[in-house]
């Protein structure tokens, strides 16, 4: 689990790669198709980020054809999930997650 709460940005991220491992640059245009634009050495460090936190891990592709990062797997990556869901609705951690109709 991480030891510091996770960034409005981190957040988004790591929620973001629920659908599935991306490349950096498909993570940056589905952030910019939600409104939130970022330059793609933002992306890489929000991404070297989770992955120093265990949270996300990364799959290099054969060539130049770039690096695809996922969420890695275990109770960590729930509990951060939880905290990324807070996190992006604005909500304090210590308030229950309210289902979505």
């Amino acid at each position: 689990m991480t030891t510091r709460p996770l960034t409005l940005w981190q957040s988004r991220v790591l929620l973001l790669l629920t659908l599935e491992p991306q490349l950096v640059e498909e993570i940056t245009n589905r952030m910019a198709d939600r409104g939130a634009v970022l330059n793609t050495s933002r992306m890489r460090q929000l991404l070297e980020e989770l992955t120093a936190a265990g949270l996300v891990t990364q799959t290099p592709r054969q060539g130049n054809a770039g690096t695809r990062y996922g969420l890695g797997a275990g109770p960590a990556i729930d509990a951060a999930l939880d905290q990324a869901y807070e996190v992006t609705e604005g909500r304090s951690a210590s308030l229950p997650r309210q289902p979505h109709p």
